[in-house]
C-alpha cells in the first residue's frame, strides 16, 4: 500500500518494535519516565517577561531570545484553540516555516483537519484577521475591529470546552460557598480578599444576562486569569481548606482564563514577527493507513512474549520477570504467568499517526526551498513517550514537554513522495527510538507515578504574552466582582429567569444555577428561554424538551436521550463515544467497520472473509434496526462479557420464520465474538489477494497454472491476471495500487461500484450471489439463467489491445443507450483509446484527485505532466494547491470531464467552469493558476 510505512526498511522489524511497546505499556501501566518540561531559558520555563515594556511591540526591536519566546508561544496557543474538545483525537500541534517574505504555519490534529470541518474555516478566519493585523500600527482604529473578530472567532471555537468549565467551576464554588468563609479567612492577606473575590465570580457565573454576550464573557476570561496569577494555591487552600478541590478549581479557572492569553499571544505575534502580513495556515487532514484488504497488504505477525524475551537474550522465567518487571504488589506480584497473561492481552499499537509526527514528516514533504524550519513543534498538551523521542531523533525537534506515557495508538505515516534519504532518516529514528525502548526495558526504575498530560497548572502554563506592564485590567476585572458580590446574592433566587441579548455566545449552556441544595450540585443546568417545538432526535414525537447536557437536539424523555447517536454525541459531552458507537453509525450507514478497535471488539477481525464481515453486519443491522437495542446497551453487554448470550436471547424471541439468515449463520461461528480466537490471519490463506489469486488459478492455461503471480509473463498478462483474480472475487483495485489497474481498466470514468459490478458479471457472472448464499448456508434461489461469462485468455486478449469495451458490449453490458449512458460513452471512448496513442490527460487528473495525500504522483506514468498542464506545478503553495484539488474536485461534480479536457486546451477553463453555475465558487488562488494556464 503506498499510504503505509514501510517497516521493511533499513532493519526496522514492525513486530519487534510493538513488542517492544506492550512490554513497556504492561509495565507501570505505560509510565516510561518521568515527566519533562522544555526549559531552554530560566527555571520557569520560557515566560515571555522581557516583552514587558512598550518598546517591544515594535518589530524592530523584537529579536534573539524573545521573538523566539513569542515564536513558541504562538505555536502553543494555536494548538491549544485548535484542541478545542478534550480526549486524545482532539490533540492537536503546530509548527512553523519561515522565508523572507513569508511565514508558513502547519497545524494538525490527530484525527485530521477536513476540509469541512470548523475547525478549518476558524483556521481560514484567523489567518486572515492575523494578517490584517500584522499590516496595521498599534494606534489604527480599524485594529480594534479585528481584535473584536478574532475574540468572536475564538469564543466560537472554544465554547463547547468552555461550556464544560464555566459549569464545573460553578459547581465547585457553589460547593465551597456553601461552607461558608470566617471572617478571620475573609481578613486575609491578600488585597482585595480572595474570598471576596470568589463569591464575586460566582455572582458573575450565575449572571446569564452578561455571559449571554462577547463583551460579558471576555470579563470573565480576563477576570479567571487574573484571579490565577495574583493569588496562590496557599491562598486557595486557605479559604477552600481541601486541596483536592483546590486543585480542580484553580485547573477549570486557568482553563478558562487561558482563553485571554491566546488572544494576547496571537494578536502580539501579528504585530511583532516579521512576514505575518503573508501568513498561511495550512490544516494538515490525517494520514490515511487503513490498509486496504484489495490491495494485497500482508500485516505482521505478533511477537509473543516469548519470542520477546529470547530477542533480549533473557530467560523467560519467575526471577527474570521480576527483574524486569518489579516485584509488583503483596497481593498482585509479578510472575511468568501473570506476564504472558497481560502481555497476551494488550493489543499492538494501532494505525494513529500522532499530531506531531504528523507535522515533523510533513515538513519534509513541504517545499522549503528558500525556507527555514522553525525547529519547535507548539502541542495543545505534554507529548507521549514515543513522539517525544522520535522528534528528537528525526530532526532534533522540542516541545513543550513529554508526559512520559507510552500509547498503543502510535503509528508513522506513509513515506510516498519521500527522498530516499528522507526515509532513511525516519528509519533511523525509529530504530533510536526502539534502542531507547530496549533501554528502558533492561534498566527498570521505581514505580513511577501516572503523570499529568495537560500543561495546565504547571511550569509551562505560564508561556504567555504580557501586553501590559502594569495589571490595570486585571485590577479592574478583580474589583469589578468584588463589587458584583456586594450587588448581587450569592445564590440566584428560583424563577428569577432573565432575558437575553440574540447575540448569545454560550447561551446554550450559561443558564441559571439551580437551588444549593447537595442531591443537586451534580445535576445538569435547566434550560431557560422561549421553548422550541421540534422532533424527538430519538422516537421523533413532538417535544421541546433540549438534551440536558448541551441543550443542542431535542429528546422527549431521559430514555430517548441515553439512546443518543454518535452525531449528536460528537457535539456533546453526555459521555464517551464507545466501539458500540462506531458500530452502530456503520450499521445505519450499511458500511463494513473500518476503525480497527471495532473489529476486534465486535468480531470482524476474527472473520475470515469479506463475505462473514458482510454477514456479521447483518447480525448487528438486526440488534440496532430490528430490535432497537442501543449502542450503551450493545456496549453494555460487551463489557460484561454477555454479547453472545443477549444476541441468542433477543433472535430467540422470535420465530425460525422472523429470524433471518444472518442469525443460523451466527449460531454456527460463535466464536467470531470469542475474544480467544486468532483474528484474521493476513499473513496467510486469509488474505482476500491470495483467495482471489487462488480461486482463479484454474482459469489460467496449463502454463501459467502454476506460476507465482510474479512469473507470468508480460507483466501486462501479470497485471490482468490480477484485475481478473480480483473482478472473479468481486473485488475491485486501488487508485494507490502501484500496479496501475485501476486507471488501465476504466475506473477513473464511472462510480467504481457500477464498474466493479460489471467486470465481475463478466467474468464470473452470478459467481459472487452464489458464493455468498453459500457462505452464509442458505439455497441459491435465483431463477435467472446463468450469464455467459468470458475466459481469461479472451480477457487478456482484450486487455492487451485496449478492446475492453468491445468485450463489454458482446456479453450485453455495456449499452451506450441505457440510462447511464453518458458516463458509458466515457467509458467506451477511455477502453477504446488505440493502444500507443496517449488518452486525454483529464483522466490522469482524476486519478490524481483519487489518490490518498500520501501517495506519490510519480508512480504513475504520465500523471506528472498531465497534472501540470492543469496548474499543479512546484511553484504552488500549499493553500493554493489545495483550493485547486477542491476546484477541480467540484467541478467534476457537474462538468463534463472531457469537455473539461476541451475548456483547458482552449484556454478558458474558468468561463467554462462559471458556464455551469453562476455562483460557482472560484477562489482568486485559483483563478490566477488558472488565467496562468490561459496565457500559454
Amino acid at each position: 500500500m503506498a499510504g503505509s510505512f514501510h517497516w521493511e526498511m533499513e532493519g526496522l522489524h514492525q513486530p519487534r518494535f510493538q513488542a517492544y511497546t506492550k512490554l513497556l505499556r504492561v509495565r507501570s501501566g505505560g509510565q516510561v519516565e518521568e515527566v519533562n518540561n522544555f526549559d531552554e531559558f530560566s527555571v520557569s520555563g520560557y515566560d515571555i517577561h522581557d516583552l514587558d515594556d512598550d518598546d517591544t511591540l515594535h518589530p524592530a526591536t523584537l529579536c534573539g531570545s524573545g521573538e523566539t519566546k513569542v515564536k513558541r508561544a504562538f505555536l502553543d496557543r494555536l494548538s491549544e484553540l485548535v484542541a478545542n474538545k478534550k480526549g486524545g483525537h482532539y490533540t492537536s500541534a503546530s509548527m512553523m516555516i519561515e522565508w523572507p517574505d513569508k511565514v508558513d504555519v502547519l497545524v494538525a490534529k490527530n484525527s485530521g483537519i477536513g476540509e469541512t470541518t470548523p475547525t478549518w474555516n476558524f483556521l481560514r478566519g484567523l489567518e486572515a484577521n492575523l494578517r490584517k493585523l500584522a499590516l496595521m500600527e498599534n494606534s489604527d482604529p480599524a485594529a480594534e475591529a479585528i481584535e473584536t473578530e478574532i475574540w468572536s472567532a475564538l469564543l466560537q471555537m472554544y465554547g463547547s470546552r468552555m461550556r464544560a468549565n464555566i459549569r464545573q467551576a460553578r459547581l465547585l464554588l457553589l460547593e465551597t460557598a456553601s461552607i461558608g468563609f470566617s471572617d478571620a479567612e475573609i481578613e486575609c492577606d491578600t488585597s482585595p480578599p480572595l474570598a471576596l473575590v470568589l463569591q464575586g465570580l460566582l455572582a458573575l457565573l450565575n449572571d446569564t444576562t452578561q455571559l449571554s454576550t462577547q463583551e460579558g464573557l471576555i470579563v470573565l476570561v480576563y477576570a479567571t486569569d487574573s484571579i490565577c496569577r495574583q493569588y496562590s494555591n496557599p491562598d486557595f487552600e486557605r479559604i477552600i481548606g481541601n486541596k483536592k478541590t483546590t486543585r480542580s478549581l484553580r485547573y477549570e479557572l486557568e482553563l478558562i482564563g487561558r482563553l485571554r492569553r491566546s488572544f494576547e499571544t496571537l494578536t502580539i505575534a501579528a504585530r511583532t514577527l516579521s512576514n505575518f502580513e503573508n501568513l498561511h495556515i495550512i490544516p494538515l487532514d490525517a494520514p490515511s493507513n487503513v490498509e486496504s484488504c484489495g490491495r494485497g497488504v500482508l500485516r505482521p505477525y505478533r511477537w509473543s512474549a516469548q519470542t520477546l524475551f529470547l530477542s533480549l537474550g533473557l530467560d523467560l522465567d519467575d526471577r527474570t520477570v521480576v527483574s524486569i518487571m518489579g516485584p509488583g504488589s503483596k497481593s498482585h506480584p509479578w510472575t511468568k504467568a501473570r506476564l504472558l497473561d497481560e502481555f497476551g492481552k494488550l493489543k499492538s499499537s494501532q494505525h494513529n499517526v500522532h499530531a506531531e509526527v504528523q507535522l515533523a514528516l510533513a515538513s519534509a514533504r513541504h517545499d522549503c526551498t528558500g525556507g527555514r524550519i522553525f525547529e519547535y513543534i507548539g502541542c495543545s498538551k505534554r507529548s507521549c513517550y514515543l513522539c517525544d523521542k522520535f522528534l528528537r531523533a528525526y530532526n532534533s525537534f522540542v516541545t513543550r514537554g513529554c508526559h512520559g506515557k507510552m500509547y498503543d495508538l502510535w503509528n508513522v505515516p506513509g513515506t510516498a513522495g519521500m527522498s530516499q534519504v528522507e526515509r532513511t532518516r525516519i528509519a533511523k529514528a525509529l530504530l533510536n527510538v526502539e534502542e531507547d525502548m530496549k533501554h528502558q526495558i533492561h534498566n527498570r526504575t521505581n514505580q513511577l507515578e501516572q503523570a499529568r498530560e495537560s500543561v495546565v497548572g504547571g511550569t509551562t502554563i505560564s508561556t504567555v504574552v504580557k501586553v501590559f506592564s502594569n495589571m490595570k485590567i486585571a485590577d479592574l476585572a478583580i474589583r469589578q466582582l468584588v463589587a458584583d458580590r456586594d450587588a448581587n446574592a450569592v445564590h440566584s433566587r428560583p424563577g428569577n429567569s432573565r432575558s437575553r441579548p440574540g447575540d448569545d455566545y454560550l447561551s446554550d449552556d450559561i443558564i441559571e444555577p439551580p437551588p444549593l441544595i447537595e442531591s443537586q450540585l451534580a445535576k445538569p443546568p435547566v434550560p431557560v428561554g422561549e421553548p422550541t417545538i421540534g422532533e424527538c432526535s430519538v422516537c421523533e414525537r413532538a417535544t421541546s424538551r433540549p438534551c440536558s447536557l448541551c441543550n443542542l437536539d431535542l429528546f422527549c424523555s431521559q430514555r430517548c436521550q441515553d439512546q443518543m447517536s454518535i452525531w449528536h454525541l460528537r457535539k456533546c459531552c453526555g459521555r464517551q463515544i464507545t466501539t458500540a458507537d462506531l458500530l452502530e453509525n456503520d450499521v445505519m450507514r450499511d458500511v463494513l467497520p473500518e476503525d480497527e478497535q471495532v473489529r476486534d471488539d465486535y468480531g470482524f477481525s476474527r472473520c475470515r472473509s469479506r463475505m462473514e464481515d458482510s454477514h456479521l453486519l447483518g447480525l448487528y443491522g438486526g440488534v440496532f434496526k430490528a430490535f432497537e437495542v442501543s449502542a450503551p446497551q450493545v456496549h453494555a453487554w460487551r463489557q460484561s462479557g454477555e454479547l453472545t448470550k443477549r444476541i441468542i436471547e433477543l433472535f430467540s424471541e422470535r420465530g425460525k420464520s422472523y429470524q433471518g439468515s444472518y442469525y443460523p449463520w451466527f449460531l454456527r461461528n460463535q466464536h467470531l465474538l470469542d475474544e480467544s480466537t486468532p483474528p484474521f490471519d493476513w499473513n496467510g490463506r486469509d488474505n482476500p489477494l491470495i483467495q482471489a489469486i487462488e480461486a482463479a488459478r484454474p482459469y489460467l492455461s496449463a502454463e501459467d497454472r502454476n506460476k507465482l503471480p510474479g512469473e507470468i509473463q508480460p507483466s501486462a498478462k501479470r497485471d490482468c491476471f490480477l484485475f481478473y483474480a480480483m473482478a472473479l472475487n468481486s473485488f475491485h483495485p486501488s487508485p494507490d495500487d502501484e500496479l496501475d489497474i485501476w486507471y488501465e481498466a476504466g475506473f477513473a470514468t464511472c462510480e467504481e461500484g457500477q464498474l466493479g459490478s460489471m467486470y465481475s458479471m463478466l467474468v464470473g457472472g452470478h459467481k459472487h450471489r452464489k458464493d455468498y448464499c453459500r457462505s452464509l448456508g442458505i439455497p441459491y434461489d435465483s431463477h435467472l439463467p446463468d450469464p455467459a461469462t468470458c475466459s481469461f485468455e479472451e480477457f487478456w486478449r482484450a486487455w492487451d489491445t485496449r478492446k475492453l469495451a468491445g468485450l463489454l458490449r458482446a456479453y450485453g453490458l455495456l449499452n451506450d443507450s441505457d440510462i447511464h449512458g453518458p458516463r458509458r460513452q466515457l467509458l467506451s471512448s477511455f477502453l477504446s483509446c488505440p493502444k500507443g496513442l496517449p488518452r486525454p490527460s483529464v483522466w490522469r487528473l482524476k486519478h490524481f484527485l483519487a489518490l490518498d495525500r500520501h501517495t506519490s504522483q510519480r508512480e504513475f506514468p504520465g500523471m506528472d505532466d498531465a497534472v501540470r498542464q492543469f496548474g499543479f506545478d512546484g511553484s504552488l503553495d500549499a493553500k493554493t494547491q489545495t483550493l485547486l484539488t477542491d476546484f477541480y474536485k467540484r467541478l467534476f461534480g457537474v462538468g463534463d470531464p472531457l469537455r473539461i479536457q476541451e475548456a483547458r486546451d482552449c484556454g478558458k477553463l474558468l468561463s467554462y467552469a462559471r458556464s455551469l453555475d453562476g455562483r460557482f465558487k472560484v477562489e482568486d488562488e485559483v483563478i490566477q493558476v488558472l488565467q496562468k494556464l490561459g496565457s500559454h
